[in-house]
């Protein structure tokens, strides 16, 4: 299989157990995102039952036998929901309450993870308890766009984003929502709202990256955790997703 950064292979152990085998190209790679990205997925499945998958190994460099950035994880079982959702017939008002019902569960366990500060999670060898807030860097075809933060306050990481955006080609769209919030920011009624603490984001919470038991509905697991980083409140785990809402 083929995404827009990696080639992903599905292994067959002689036991019968599936691995992943995903392989990045070394060009788009940022380094301290991919480490910043198995170490929180660590953290997380030590703090918390939320199910992701397991990574058994990985190198964030290009300096090994297959000479590219990979990681090796579990493979979870089960389909992506979007192939559910909003098929006729698939789901009754049940099934969709018992999925909803576990996604609330799971997201709720996030709150044993809060954090001082807005940033990426920046991790010290093979430890994923130890760890410092750094900042948040975008970049593309291997060149940084930008690297801001950390942050103390929301309306601080939300006034230096829009700026980083607007100094971007071809992302008003970007720029014109964190304008937005900008606005709104300035007129909060309790200020506590724009201290921490912070929250773990989903980077991607679309129900194409939820994995369900086809038969039972049971959520199997949680996919794409890349560029995951601490976040406001507001854009956190609780956030309502977008495929919800659009139900």
């Amino acid at each position: 299989m083929k995404g827009s950064y990696n080639l992903v292979y599905i292994i067959k152990l002689p036991d019968g157990c599936k691995w992943v085998a995903r392989i990045s190209d070394p060009s788009l790679t940022d380094s301290r995102k991919f480490e910043s990205t198995v170490g929180t997925i660590r953290l997380i499945s030590q703090k918390t039952s939320i199910p992701l998958p397991i990574i058994h190994a990985y190198d964030s460099g290009s300096n090994n036998s297959l000479g590219f950035p990979y990681m090796l994880t579990s493979f979870i079982d089960g389909v992506p929901l979007s192939s559910l959702w909003t098929k006729q017939g698939a789901l009754n008002d049940e099934n969709r309450r018992h999925i909803f019902q576990q996604i609330a569960e799971y997201m709720a366990q996030f709150r044993t993870l809060e954090f001082t500060q807005i940033g990426k999670l920046e991790f010290y060898g093979c430890v994923s308890s130890s760890f410092t807030i750094g900042p948040l860097r975008e970049a593309k075809e291997g060149k940084v766009v930008y690297e801001i933060g950390p942050f103390s306050t929301t309306l601080s990481y939300i006034n230096t984003l829009s700026s980083a955006l607007l100094a971007e080609p071809f992302n008003s769209s970007s720029y014109s929502h964190f304008s937005v919030l900008r606005l709104i920011y300035l007129f909060l009624p309790d200020k506590r709202f724009d201290g921490p603490p912070f929250v773990l984001s989903l980077p991607d919470f679309d129900s194409q990256n939820l994995m369900v038991d086809s038969h039972t509905f049971d959520v199997t697991g949680f996919m794409d955790w890349d560029d995951v980083y601490v976040d406001p409140r507001h854009g956190g785990y609780a956030h309502c997703p977008s495929w919800i809402t659009r139900n």
